[in-house]
C-alpha cells in the first residue's frame, strides 16, 4: 500500500512510520524537517518512496495514487480557505475507498487549550477558524466519517467517497 503522511513533521522519526509494511510518502513545507527526515533516514539505513518539499495542497502525484493517509497536526495552522485547497487534494490524491486520518483543534479540551498556549510562545499560533461542524460539512462530499474521537485533538477517521 502506499501511505501518504501529510504534514509529515517527523512523523516518520517519532512515530516509526517506516517501519510500516507500506511505501511512505512524506509532505512537508518545511525544507528543515525534509532535510532532517533525509538525515534521519541515512542514519539509520532506511528508505522511503518519497519525501515533499511543498504544501498539504498542492502534491505532485498523479490522481488517486495513496491507498492510506494521515494529516496529523497540522490543519490547525491554517485558515478555512487553504484547508478546503487541501481537503480538495487529499481527495484527489487518494484512492476511492482509502482510509485517512486527520486532525483538527478541539476547543472544549483543556489539553488542547494548554498546548495552543505553549504554540503561541513559540511564535506558531493556530490559524484554524472553522468549528467542528463547519469542517464536517466540508467533508460531507468527499469522505465518509467513519468515527470522529473527540481527545485534545478531534481526530477523524474517514473513507475517501469517489
Amino acid at each position: 500500500m502506499k501511505f501518504v503522511d501529510l504534514g509529515c513533521c517527523l512523523n516518520l522519526i517519532d512515530n516509526g512510520y517506516a517501519l510500516w509494511p507500506s511505501d511512505y510518502y512524506g509532505v512537508d513545507i518545511s525544507s528543515e524537517v525534509v532535510q532532517e527526515l533525509y538525515a534521519f533516514l541515512k542514519r539509520n539505513k532506511l528508505e522511503v518512496s518519497g519525501l515533499y518539499h511543498c504544501g498539504i495542497h498542492q502534491v505532485p502525484v498523479p490522481e488517486n495514487f495513496f491507498d492510506i493517509g494521515a494529516c496529523i497536526g497540522s490543519l490547525e495552522y491554517f485558515r478555512s480557505t487553504y484547508i478546503v485547497r487541501s481537503l480538495k487534494e487529499f481527495h484527489r490524491i487518494l484512492k476511492p475507498d482509502a482510509r485517512f486520518v486527520l486532525d483538527i483543534p478541539n476547543s472544549y479540551s483543556k489539553e488542547y487549550r494548554l498546548s495552543q498556549k505553549i504554540e503561541s510562545y513559540l511564535g506558531r499560533g493556530d490559524e484554524f477558524d472553522l468549528a467542528a461542524p463547519e469542517f464536517e460539512r466540508l467533508l460531507q462530499d468527499r469522505f465518509t466519517i467513519v468515527r470522529r474521537d473527540a481527545l485534545g485533538m478531534l481526530q477523524y477517521f474517514l473513507i475517501c467517497c469517489k
